[in-house]
């Protein structure tokens, strides 16, 4: 992930807007996302590789740390959670009026 994809940034955007911390999985810190993220967790992107299925395996990798990340958050926070699943609607509201 080079964190310069359009709709993740207008995402990111408005999630900082709204006072909620960016969790960012980039290959490269010093991307747009990178820097407008509150946290980075590095990746390796696999684009660079001869074989397309390295690319798979990495995304495949970091759709995996996000799940484990937000079942782990919400078994915890559960009420809260609620409210910021919420927000998190209202954010893609906002993006789907652009």
């Amino acid at each position: 992930m080079k964190g310069e994809t359009k709709e993740v940034l207008e995402l990111a955007s408005v999630v900082k807007n709204m006072k909620i911390p960016i969790i960012a999985i980039t290959s490269r810190e010093n991307s747009s996302l990178g820097q407008m993220a509150d946290c980075i967790l590095h990746s390796v992107s696999g684009e660079d590789y001869q074989m397309r299925t390295a690319a798979t395996m990495s995304l495949m990798a970091q759709l995996y740390v996000v799940d484990i990340l937000f079942y782990m958050y919400v078994s915890e926070h559960f009420t809260e959670s609620y409210d910021k699943l919420e927000k998190t609607r209202d954010a893609i509201k906002l993006l789907e009026k652009k």
